[in-house]
């Protein structure tokens, strides 16, 4: 994958999108995108030398490159049998957790909290699920102003990069000191994210309820109903199921970690 900007004003912005995490899925997007023009001038964005889009200001340069990359990059992983669910997936130790939930619903608060206590996160928003093995979608983690009041005590979030005019900053983990590696593999717990207003707490839960919540998460693509149901139910039966609660004490980060976490040996 190639993308090639002339006007440097871009070109700084589009390199705010590359993200450095450590691939292992074994699919390359075959794609070439180039950006012609200037902020004064308006921009044209060409997909292997053909126009895709002409546009007027950055932030819709931005658009059409993101969307472009990420749209083929998915086809591509539903073409390969991959189905991709809303949600986070972090490593602690020998244990691996999928957490699934909606938008708002808190998956970056609770990654950025799980990168602080040494967990390798692998992405905040989607991964791709198939034969109950698991990658996390390659992209910078999206941290908007509701997660910077969160998470008060982390004064180094403000550092992080924001890109074209919303108040969205773009985090590679990989360049705050934190490893990015995006294996291949199974899970041992998944987790429903629910928000709440009290406080922090995580409970048992059945795969019944969590094959419905993978259902309601799914970015369907390419896949027919009962690929999507037939993915979710065995991604369910493979792992210990929980629902967590996350509430403004900033605690479910810990309950995640408290419960993948071994009991030590007297």
């Amino acid at each position: 994958m190639a993308i090639k900007v002339d006007d440097p004003v871009a070109f700084a912005q589009i390199s705010l999108m590359v993200q450095r995490a450590k691939h292992h899925l074994d699919a390359e997007v075959s794609l070439e995108l180039s950006v012609e023009g200037t902020l004064d001038a308006g921009y044209a964005v060409y997909d292997n030398g053909d126009l895709y889009a002409r546009v007027d200001t950055l932030d819709a340069v931005l658009d059409a490159v993101y969307m472009r990359i990420y749209r083929r990059a998915m086809e591509l992983a539903s073409l390969k049998g991959w189905l991709r669910v809303h949600g986070a997936v972090a490593s602690l130790g020998a244990r691996r957790v999928a957490v699934v939930g909606a938008g708002a619903a808190g998956k970056t608060t609770l990654s950025i909290g799980l990168l602080e206590l040494g967990a390798n996160v692998e992405c905040d928003e989607s991964f791709l699920t198939r034969n109950a093995q698991v990658v996390g979608v390659a992209r910078r983690f999206h941290i908007k102003p509701g997660t910077l009041e969160l998470m008060a005590d982390s004064a180094w979030l403000r550092d992080v990069p924001t890109v074209g005019s919303l108040p969205v900053r773009v985090l590679d983990p990989s360049e705050h000191g934190f490893g990015w590696d995006l294996p291949v593999g199974p899970i041992t717990d998944l987790i429903a994210l629910r928000r709440t207003d009290e406080a922090s707490r995580i409970e048992g839960s059945s795969a019944q309820v969590l094959v419905q919540e993978i259902i309601a998460q799914v970015f369907a693509v390419l896949e027919p109903r009962r690929v999507i149901v037939r993915e979710a139910a065995r991604l369910g039966a493979s792992a210990r199921c929980h629902v967590l609660y996350a509430g403004p004490d900033g605690v479910a980060p810990h309950l995640v970690k408290v419960l993948v976490t071994p009991p030590r040996v007297p």
